[in-house]
This record gives structure tokens, sequence and C-alpha cells, in this order.
């Protein structure tokens, strides 16, 4: 049996990256992981930067995200995001976040303008 499927959307600053019709979304929020479904209440939630689960026709894909935020409603969700990869599997997105991760730490600030790497 389906689940009944809503939009899902992400867009970044620069484009509109995906726009699919889901049955289910797991998105990494700022105190944890969360679900939405088909008929969710309206809400809009922080995002952390992660790994998105999502599934369509009882098939399950994965993306990463950067930091952004969320809008659910009226049968379709929209994630403004920061960043974008996709994945090829669980694994994939695991290892493509760990390298965005470490690509944000960037360096760090110092006294007198000097950096050092994190």
């Amino acid at each position: 049996m389906s689940m009944e499927a809503f939009t899902f959307s992400i867009l970044t600053p620069d484009t509109s990256l995906l726009e699919e019709g889901v049955e289910s979304v797991v998105i990494p929020g700022e105190d944890g992981l969360f679900g939405i479904l088909a008929g969710h209440a309206p809400m809009t939630a922080s995002v952390a930067a992660g790994i998105v689960k999502f599934t369509r026709s009882n098939e399950t894909s994965y993306l990463v995200v950067g930091d952004g935020i969320l809008k659910a409603g009226d049968n379709r969700i929209v994630l403004l995001s920061d960043a974008y990869l996709t994945a090829m599997s669980l694994p994939d997105a695991e290892e493509k976040f760990e390298r965005y991760a470490k690509l944000q730490q960037g360096p760090v600030p110092l006294i007198d303008g000097m950096c050092a790497e994190k």
C-alpha cells in the first residue's frame, strides 16, 4: 500500500535544485532529526547541515544539505539551504557530509589577523 505523496522542493541562493513528489522526508533540525508526512501541520523550522532522507514510490534516497530553513504546509515542503549535494546511497551521503563539514570549518582567526587551521 502506497502512502500519500506531497511536493518536496529544495532551493539554494543560486537555483531550484529539486522538486519531487515524495511520501516522507526526514530532515536534520537544530535539535535533532524530524520527519514529515503528507498532511503535516503547517510549520517553519531551522535546518542544520546534514543528511536528508526521503522516500518516493517505496524507494529511499539521500542528499546532503547545508544550514537552512524549512517551511511545510498545504502538502508541500520548501527547504531553503545554502548548499545541496546529491548522494547515491547512505554511505555516499555520509562521506559527502563529512567532506562538507570539514570545508565549513575553515581557518580560525587569531589575534592580529593571523589564521590557523581547525
